[in-house]
């Protein structure tokens, strides 16, 4: 019995050790907190030294917060560039939407990825900074050893409850004031950094102090790049790439002291297919009908116009006539890929009370607070004494919301509703070239106040100073520390994200889109209470 007993304790001695050193014995992460359908599939093979990861193969690939359940784009991630890969921890789906939990702590669609089998990459290491600043880029470079993820995001944000279109389960980042004094950079896995000096970094009209400093938390070291701002709250957007030799390459847009050579993207809102809103109003025995497509498309010629007057650079495609136009996601690739230094949709707003009125803009990254107030108050001060009588406030306000057009981080983004569709008595005025000139002024106005808001001209130099990198790779540095809501609206079908493996599903909506059953478009007039309803085409 004695010797049954000890041959049985040596086959369980040689099993453990057979497991022990076989590639059947893996390190498993488990995800917590996931859908029932989740799979732990993060298995790092300690022999061979390879793992599951992520390659992100699209010019950027959106981020999705871990801890939220909702299909909402996240407006304190910036997006991952072509190239960049980490750790896969889990897969998991939120109603019916497929996605990646990375070991970096962020989520991303298994649809805009590619999961791989690679080598384990280690521990970051960045050196060889170099700052470059010209009239309208600030550009910080260094050496990656391997393209590990990151993130920008800001110093001092407070964010409060309500002011928003915040739907189900996404979280609410509305703000009362943008004025963060610092940006962050945080490089994943990063384990040494360069030295912030006169070699690395140059002090301009964006930029006046950096530094660096490491922390580690969730078992991750990372460095942390802290760049003071000029002006507190002066932030206009950052272009990220990495190159092929591994240097990640930040272009920041500098402030402007004026709209002159300021490139500006104006979105007409719906168009071909898509009419959006639909409403109408009389003129005697006659009844006009309107879509929304058309009314956007008349206000955006008018803010055309109006900002190449000032000398401001001007994109914008004629989606109105074209005969499909491209889904929001589609449309906002194509936009990032021209670098703008500002973005505007044009709408106009809808609603199943027709006494509602008003003007209201929305934003989404913090950034954007900025001009999403000074556009709503030149908006809501024309309607006060320009469309209406005065005594009555029109600003409906700045919100903070989801529309996909406004989630881009490369730049400052809004969506701005230029008055209710469905109220009669302001389509009806917002369809005279009186009033339709007047918010084209307005909307201008309120884009000047925004970017007069900026640095002032004399930290402008003509001759933009370089740093150059040092003569040692790197060296680790000390480390430091550091009203209401709005009413719902149907105007937004192309604005709002919608429901596809890419994209994410849309905003619940008040009342249904219908078919474009516009008058005629002619060339003649009626004129009733000296006002002019205008058909033709303004050019």
């Amino acid at each position: 019995m004695r010797k049954k007993v000890i041959k049985l304790f040596l086959l369980l001695f040689i099993i453990i050790i057979y497991f022990i050193n076989s590639n059947f014995f893996l390190v498993k992460t488990i995800a917590k907190g996931i859908d029932s359908d989740t799979r732990t599939i993060a298995q790092i093979d300690k022999k061979s030294k390879t793992s599951r990861q992520v390659l992100v193969r699209n010019r950027y690939t959106s981020v999705y917060n871990p801890l939220s359940r909702a299909n909402w784009v996240d407006a304190t991630y910036y997006p991952l560039p072509q190239g960049t890969m980490d750790y896969i921890q889990s897969s998991f789906s939120i109603r019916g939407v497929r996605y990646f939990r990375l070991k970096s702590g962020r989520r991303v669609l298994q649809s805009q990825v590619s999961a791989v089998n690679a080598v384990n990459q280690g521990a970051n290491k960045l050196s060889g900074m170099t700052t470059t600043i010209t009239k309208n880029k600030t550009t910080i470079k260094m050496k990656s050893k391997w393209k590990a993820p990151f993130n920008v995001s800001f110093t001092n944000l407070k964010f409060r409850r309500g002011q928003t279109r915040v739907y189900s389960r996404a979280n609410n980042y509305s703000l009362s004031q943008f004025n963060s004094k610092q940006v962050v950079i945080t490089f994943d896995y990063a384990n040494s950094a360069p030295s912030i000096g006169k070699k690395t970094f140059a002090a301009g009209p964006l930029f006046t102090k950096a530094r660096f400093a490491r922390v580690k938390s969730g078992g991750i070291t990372r460095y942390k790049l802290y760049l003071t701002l000029r002006k507190p709250g002066t932030y206009r957007g950052v272009n990220v790439r990495y190159d092929k030799d591994n240097n990640i390459i930040f272009e920041f847009n500098n402030p402007k002291a004026s709209l002159k050579g300021m490139k500006i993207y104006i979105d007409i809102g719906h168009g071909g297919t898509d009419p959006g809103a639909v409403g109408s109003y009389l003129i005697g025995n006659r009844k006009i009908r309107r879509t929304e497509a058309y009314m956007n498309y008349k206000l955006a010629l008018r803010v055309r116009a109006k900002l190449r007057a000032k000398g401001a650079n001007v994109i914008m495609p004629n989606t109105y006539t074209n005969r499909r136009t491209p889904r929001a996601n589609q449309r906002m690739a194509d936009v990032v890929k021209l670098k703008p230094e500002l973005f505007i949709s044009i709408h106009h707003n809808a609603a199943r009370n027709r006494s509602s009125g008003g003007t209201e803009t929305y934003y989404n990254t913090p950034f954007s607070k900025g001009i999403a107030e000074t556009v709503a108050n030149r908006m809501g001060n024309y309607f006060n004494g320009g469309l209406y009588a005065r005594g009555r406030n029109r600003n409906r306000g700045n919100f903070f919301s989801y529309f996909w057009v406004t989630t881009e981080k490369q730049f400052p983004s809004i969506l701005t509703e230029a008055g209710f569709m469905s109220n009669p008595f302001e389509l009806r005025r917002l369809d005279t070239i009186k009033h339709r000139n007047g918010m084209a002024t307005a909307i201008t106005n309120g884009i000047e106040d925004y970017v007069k808001q900026g640095v002032p001209s004399k930290y402008f130099t003509t001759t933009p100073p370089v740093s150059k990198p040092p003569s040692s790779s790197s060296s680790k540095p000390p480390s430091s520390s550091s009203s209401n809501p709005p009413s719902t609206s149907s105007s937004h079908s192309s604005s709002a994200p919608s429901d596809t493996s890419s994209i994410t599903s849309n905003p619940p909506s008040s009342s249904g889109t219908t078919s474009e059953t516009t008058a005629s478009e002619t060339n003649s007039k009626t004129t009733n209470n000296t006002e002019n309803v205008t058909t033709e085409l303004e050019r």
